[in-house]
Order: structure tokens, then sequence, then C-alpha cells
């Protein structure tokens, strides 16, 4: 493992640079066996970022003499030189070095890689190119520090929704050709092409009747042969290029707009970047820190503790999705994931142990660890999008509801509020006369007003302004 040196760490005590750094400490290297012993079984893994060891001194044990009752059973030895109050310690019970930083811990790597499935789509994150969300809200600018409120105002506030991220393809480790994005294509995501193809194997199959018939009746070869290559016809084309993150594992097709793979071998690998590899995406603590707007000297909690001292908590999601503006209408729906990162801010996040190597005298006096650190939650979140008819038939009926509704809302506001509603009334509705009151033409039975001499009746379908009207003379009784 390629440490960074204490001489270039501003919290080691060892630091000879120019930066300065609050209550620096001893500093110690410790490689992932040590600070994982047991391994990652979950979706949860506890990074220690500074240790203090505990000497503790039986001072009771259950008898008959104390009538089987302890108020406590060990005592913490006091120590001296502490960073805050009792804690963090550097001496303890004659012993130094009892409090130190794990260092370069912004610089341990950590691997992600997850699986999907709902309904018929399944797969893992090796098949698919991998993005990170950038949530400009929560990247640090400068190297101000954050009080407990501060970093409480941020976590409430600044937080992005997946419409607000800045998504960066995270680039591929050198020599290793990752997954691409499935570029939009109308003929293969409308399904024409596939239509094309289905129809392509059912002429070949007739060409395939028509071939084994002619060789059976070798008296019409000559009528078949001229209709064969009629029935001739050419395949679509389908293409299907393959990317891979390893031999042998298939891909989508490369998006042209995709960022290029950084060339040089010495470019791509930097513990400050992420990058995708044969076994899964491969980011930095510091860079999973940074992404969450977080940062280990430069954050306090309500007692004044850095994160370094006091630990926080970070959640990882890799954020699933398939569906997208305007082209998932035409069928677009090629899987796509990429990682958001918060911080849930938290006073303390430690964890307690014996220490693995104890006193001559053990159990008399014991040694215990508290280790406080990054605790990373990782998840799988997202949606998959489906075409349901019942919930088509659902949209449809709740738009004409709704443009119903806006129509009769419409209609009442200028019917009995507006200041011009006889002039929306007479515009809308026609007001027909008394027909009891009105006289009907013997020729075409239409009815006319009692002031009309003659018919004024019109064919139905006729303009009335340009077909002449029937100009019958009303008859002598009504006009009588």
């Amino acid at each position: 493992t390629d440490f960074t040196s204490f001489k270039d760490l501003p919290y080691c005590d060892e630091y000879l640079g120019t930066l300065q750094a609050d209550e620096r400490g001893h500093c110690e290297y410790q490689a992932a066996l040590s600070m994982i012993p047991g391994g990652v079984t979950d979706n949860r893994l506890f990074i220690p970022t500074a240790v203090e060891l505990l000497t503790e001194v039986q001072q009771c044990e259950a008898s008959q003499a104390n009538n089987y009752s302890c108020p406590d059973q060990y005592t913490i030895l006091n120590g001296t030189d502490c960073l805050h109050g009792d804690y963090e310690c550097r001496n303890r019970g004659n012993l130094t070095n009892q409090f130190f930083y794990v260092a370069d811990v912004k610089n341990f790597k950590v691997r992600f890689t997850s699986s999907f499935e709902r309904d018929g789509i399944r797969g893992n994150s090796l098949m698919l190119p991998a993005f990170v969300g950038i949530c400009e809200g929560l990247m640090r600018k400068g190297h101000e520090v954050k009080t407990w409120s501060e970093r409480k105002f941020t976590t409430k506030n600044a937080k992005c929704e997946d419409a607000e991220l800045t998504l960066k393809k995270i680039p591929c480790e050198f020599g290793v050709n990752c997954a691409e994005m499935h570029k939009f294509d109308i003929m293969e995501d409308t399904g024409i092409s596939i239509a094309g193809r289905e129809w392509a194997h059912r002429v070949d199959r007739i060409k395939e009747e028509l071939q084994n018939e002619l060789a059976v009746q070798s008296e019409n070869a000559t009528e078949l042969a001229m209709m064969l290559p009629q029935l001739r016809t050419r395949r679509l084309r389908h293409r299907h290029k393959v990317g891979k993150r390893g031999v042998g594992q298939t891909a989508l097709q490369a998006d042209a707009d995709a960022e290029q793979e950084l060339d040089p071998a010495g470019e791509w690998y930097s513990a400050k970047k992420e990058y995708s590899d044969n076994w899964g995406d491969v980011f930095t603590v510091g860079r999973l820190l940074q992404l969450a707007g977080a940062d280990l000297d430069l954050d306090r909690n309500m007692d004044g503790w850095t994160t370094r001292q006091a630990g926080t908590a970070l959640e990882v999601v890799a954020v699933y999705n398939n569906l997208y503006p305007i082209l998932s209408t035409f069928g677009y729906t090629p899987v796509k994931y990429h990682y958001q990162v918060n911080e849930l801010i938290l006073p303390y996040v430690s964890r307690a142990q014996l220490a693995k190597v104890q006193p001559a005298d053990y159990p008399k006096t014991r040694v215990s660890e508290v280790q406080y650190g990054v605790l990373i939650h990782f998840k799988v979140g997202g949606r998959f999008g489906f075409f349901s008819f019942v919930y088509l038939l659902l949209m449809l009926t709740a738009a004409f509801a709704l443009t119903a509704t806006a129509t009769t809302v419409t209609d009442l506001f200028y019917l009995y509020i507006s200041g011009q509603q006889a002039n929306f009334f007479h515009l809308k509705y026609e007001v027909s006369p008394d027909f009891s009151d009105m006289w009907e033409c013997g020729t075409c039975h239409f009815l006319n007003l009692k002031e009309h001499d003659t018919c004024r009746g019109v064919p139905k379908f006729m303009c009335p302004r340009t077909t002449p009207v029937c100009g019958a003379p009303r008859p002598v009784k009504q006009a009588e």
C-alpha cells in the first residue's frame, strides 16, 4: 500500500508543511485487515479515523462480601495530555500514544457493486456505465470551518433532487473497457426494425418452401425461378456493439455524448478521482466526503470535536432509472445508474471493543479500544417505468375530466361574475322565440315570426345568407 508520509499529513505530529491544523496527534498506519478484521458481509462499512486505547482496572467482583452487587466492574485509569476533557488522551496508565489518528484515511478506496431486479428487468452494475451525481449546493467552497449549526442548516437546505444533480461519467481503469450507454435508435427502440426482421424471416420461409417445391416439381422449375427473385428481400442490418469491463462481459452501445476515457496510465490513477474496474466502481473516502460536502478536519460537532475525532455517517445510494423525457415515449428505456452521496450528520459515530493485545494480568486489567470513524451505508434506489394500458386509460380519463372542469369553471365565471355577462351569454347561446306564437309555412313547414308575411325558411345544411329563402306567402287563415 502506498501510504502518504506523516510529514505530509497536517493532523500528524510529524507534519512539516505550512498548513495549520488544530489538535495534531500521533498517527499510525492501518491496512484493510487491521481496520476491518471481520471483512464486510452487509451494506455497511465502518472506517476508523481515530482510536483511543482505554486501560481499565477491575474494581469489583461479585461475592458474598458485597452481597453479590457491584456498582461498576471496571474503572478507567485517568489520562493526561487529553484533547477534549477526559477524552482522547495521549497518555494513560503510564503508557504513551494511547490516542492516535489513522493516517491517510482519505485515500482509502472503497469499491461498490450492486444488482437490480424489477419484473422482467434484472442485471448488475458491471453491465452498465457508471455515473456520479454532483450536487453543487453541497460542494464546499474554500476552507472555512463549519460549526454544528451550519452543518445542520446545510443538510436541511442544500440537498439536491435527482433533476438538480449534474451527472458525470465515471472513467474506466486504465486498460479496462467499460460498458457504455445505449444510444437512441428510432428504428430499434420503436420496434420498426424488429418488425422488419420478422417480415424478412417470413419471406425466407416462403422462399425455402418454394425451393423445396421446385425440387419436386421439375416441370415448373422455369416459372418458379422467375418468381424467386421477386421474393428476395434485403435483411435489415442489426447493429450491435459490445462494451465490457472484463473479457466476455456484454454491455450497451456507446453513447456519443459520453466522456472519453483518460488515455495516459498516469492520468486516471489518482487518489482524488473515482474509476470503474472489472469488479465495480471505486471511490476514495476523501471523494465520498467531498461529494457529501463534508470534511474530516473542517467540520465540528456540538462539542467542538472535528469529524476526524468524532466520526460521521455517509449514505451512498446507487440510483437506477430507465425513464427519459420524450425518448421513453418511443420505447427508449435502457437502464442507467448514478451514485448519490449524502452525509447523515451525527454528533458521534464510534464503536468500542476489546484490544487484540491484553495485559498479562487480564482480566484484572484490560485494554479496550474506542474507534471513531466514518460509517458508510450503501443502498440501491431509483425507479423503473413500464407501459400500462390501465394507467393510460386512467390518465386519459383524468385529462378529459380536467378539461370539462376547466370549461365549466370558465362558463360559470363569465356568466355570473364577469362584467361582460350579457355579451358572453349571447356569444355562447342563441335564444329562440316561443314556437307556439309562430306561424307554419304550408310549403316547407318552417316556423316564422308573426311580423313576417313570407316564409323565411332555408333547407337543412344550407347557409341562410347565401341560400334563397322559401318565400311562400303566409296562409290566409293564419294572417287573419
